[in-house]
């Protein structure tokens, strides 16, 4: 009895040691399309009749396919004006992203406005036009140095 019992275990161990493997896709994380594109991108704005002045954009994660983007550095005039949207959606692949919004825009000390953001994040360089209704209209471009 106890060869028996020692024989089947001999052939259950190789058969067990076939059927175990390990899965690449469940150990390594998977980001989302919006989490492709979180991070600190130092750009270029320019609109009508201004110089081009160097800025930085946050770009935050807020769900699978939105986003939020915090811009400092934005000047009208001779102030710097922060502007942050949320909700911003996300499509497209990895790599190769397009950023869309349309609607109110607050913007510290100026009000509340409307505004429409498009473009793309590729290959980590960043190229948007974000258009801003407040009492005055500006085309804003937004571009990756």
């Amino acid at each position: 009895m106890k060869k028996l019992m020692l024989m089947c275990c001999a052939l259950a161990l190789p058969v067990c040691m076939l059927f175990t493997a390990c899965d690449k896709d469940k150990d390594e994380e998977t980001k989302s399309l919006a989490q492709s594109v979180e991070g600190s991108y130092e750009v270029n704005i320019s609109y009508t009749g201004v110089e081009p002045s160097p800025a930085t954009v946050q770009v935050t994660a807020e769900s699978e396919n939105t986003i939020k983007v915090d811009l400092s550095g934005f000047m009208i005039g001779q102030a710097t004006i922060p502007i942050s949207l949320s909700g911003i959606s996300v499509s497209g692949s990895e790599g190769d992203v397009s950023v869309s919004y349309d609607g109110p825009v607050e913007v510290a000390g100026m009000g509340t406005g409307s505004g429409k953001l498009s473009g793309t994040i590729k290959a980590g360089k960043m190229d948007l036009l974000f258009q801003i209704q407040l009492g005055i209209s500006l085309d804003v471009t937004i571009q990756s140095r």
